[in-house]
């Protein structure tokens, strides 16, 4: 039978388990948000982003004074101390996803008057659709302490990478033959870069869960 200290610091654990997977939820909706508002040119959808990015920066607050309560409190030491130390460094990895998400729908603005040709969003969409499912698995991988499920999503990795220099092979030749405008270029760029760090952030859980 598990002692009083034991179920605490269970509760505890569970309590900071369940706030990563909230965080995450937040920066998978602004990052499929973003995909929509690129498919249907959605100016609204791209604002709705940049304005709950606010919330992803309040919960990243919220995991880190739960992280330090729980050091200070329990003291833990171990597979328990590693899993605090870990979800801090996994919490500013969602941090900066949501940063990601919110500078794809300032690109997203800029474009908005100039919609990019259909085989570039697909480009992207792709790109996405390979993103944030990583994203997702990564964050069950970690809260699961799934090592399997881990190393599979540090394969995807280098696909979404490929697909980046297919992206900019595609944005290189629409602008030689004239089919986007010169000023379309930077922020399809970015936005090709900034689903690419998603792939990034989710190795790095990856690779911090292992």
């Amino acid at each position: 039978m598990p002692t009083r200290l034991e179920e605490s610091l269970e509760r505890d654990i569970d309590r900071i388990r369940q706030q990563v997977l909230e965080m995450s939820a937040l920066a998978e909706r602004a990052l499929r948000d973003c995909v929509e508002a690129l498919t249907e040119g959605n100016r609204q959808r791209a604002y709705a982003v940049i304005l709950r990015d606010q919330y992803i920066d309040e919960k990243e607050k919220e995991i880190d004074r739960l992280c330090l309560e729980f050091l200070v409190r329990q003291q833990p030491v171990g597979v328990h101390l590693r899993l605090a130390y870990s979800t801090i460094k996994i919490n500013l990895e969602l941090e900066r996803v949501g940063d990601y998400a919110e500078s794809v729908a300032r690109q997203l603005l800029r474009l908005s008057s100039l919609p990019p040709p259909a085989p570039i969003r697909e480009r992207i969409v792709e790109m996405a659709n390979l993103a944030i499912p990583m994203l997702h698995d990564a964050i069950d991988a970690f809260v699961s302490q799934d090592p399997t499920l881990a190393k599979g999503v540090i394969l995807v990795e280098p696909a979404v990478d490929a697909l980046l220099g297919k992206l900019n092979g595609d944005l290189l030749e629409a602008l030689q033959r004239q089919v986007i405008q010169p000023e379309m270029l930077e922020p399809l760029v970015n936005i090709g870069r900034r689903f690419e760090r998603v792939a990034d952030q989710a190795r790095n859980v990856c690779m911090e869960t292992l």
